[in-house]
Formats: C-alpha cells, structure tokens, sequence
C-alpha cells in the first residue's frame, strides 16, 4: 500500500456534519500508566 503524499491519508473531514457532533470527554474507569500498563480506578 502507498498512502500517497496528500495529508490526511484518504480521509476527508466535513466540517458542517462534524459540528453536530461535539466534542464531549469521557471519563472511563481505566487508566493507562506512564509505561504503557492500564490500571483501574
């Protein structure tokens, strides 16, 4: 596969449907440590 040198590797962003869906952060009951390990709450 060649990904070709245009940014975003095939993947087009549409703005106007993207702003219906907002960013919300989640809190999840994991936790991924400084070394890679995850841990629960």
């Amino acid at each position: 596969m060649f990904p070709g040198d245009a940014p975003g590797l095939g993947v087009d962003l549409d703005e106007k449907l993207a702003a219906h869906y907002p960013y919300q952060r989640a809190y999840l009951p994991i936790n991924r440590k400084l070394d890679g390990t995850l841990t629960d709450w």
